[in-house]
């Protein structure tokens, strides 16, 4: 993928997988619009994802909103450890600690990007949505100094991307998935941790080595 093309799908991939872990709601995440714009980044991000993305979108076509608000429930919501997929990164990061060192750091992260989360937002700053959305927001910044020309600033944003991705997210991601394999039938949720697994991976790929090239669509076709 040409570069800055590459900066632009990985931000709004992040904020894809960012908003498919919230609460599901058909009138959000069941828009076309959502769905085909989904689609078209996956196709040209990874032939792989493509797919499973496809699988995504047919999963959620098959429960109703009750169906998949009750599951997203009994996976992810409340601050028990009994959770059966804490979706906290010191949970995993922290030997299923709640509220725990890399909570705080994570959040100072933000603060030093001049973010924070939003005062109603009711859980954790290391909860799996807000540092998907923050990695869009870095992978999209590096993408916006680099139409810009700023090669410091570009490889400023690449590293914050690498550290935080390489600190607080990928292990965390790995083990999160894996729970919720081991804690679901629902065929969404399957969907969901698979895609999102691939995602990751590519990803981890992506900043270990810039000039890693995964397999978009186009090239499949050609």
């Amino acid at each position: 993928m040409e570069e800055r093309s590459r900066g632009l799908l990985r931000g709004k991939l992040y904020r894809y997988f960012s908003a498919f872990f919230c609460l599901p709601e058909k009138e959000v995440h069941g828009d076309p619009l959502v769905w085909q714009d989904f689609l078209e980044c996956a196709m040209e991000y990874d032939y792989t994802l493509y797919e499973q993305v496809k699988t995504l979108k047919f999963a959620f076509e098959e429960f109703d909103e009750e169906e998949l608000q009750i599951e997203y429930t009994r996976l992810f919501l409340g601050t028990s450890l009994e959770v059966p997929a804490p979706p906290y990164g010191s949970v995993y990061l922290e030997d299923r600690q709640i509220m725990g060192k890399t909570t705080i750091e994570v959040k100072n992260f933000y603060q030093r990007e001049g973010l924070q989360v939003d005062d109603n937002w009711p859980h954790p700053p290391d909860h799996i949505v807000p540092e998907l959305e923050f990695m869009g927001y870095l992978a999209l910044k590096e993408m916006d100094v680099q139409i810009a020309g700023n090669e410091e600033l570009i490889n400023q944003f690449f590293k914050k991307q690498k550290f935080f991705f390489n600190r607080y997210l990928y292990n965390f991601c790995l083990q999160f998935i894996q729970s919720i394999k081991n804690n679901t039938e629902n065929a969404f949720f399957l969907a969901l941790a698979n895609s999102f697994e691939t995602f990751i991976k590519c990803e981890a790929k992506i900043l270990y080595d810039p000039n890693y090239l995964i397999t978009p669509l186009s090239v499949i076709l050609n």
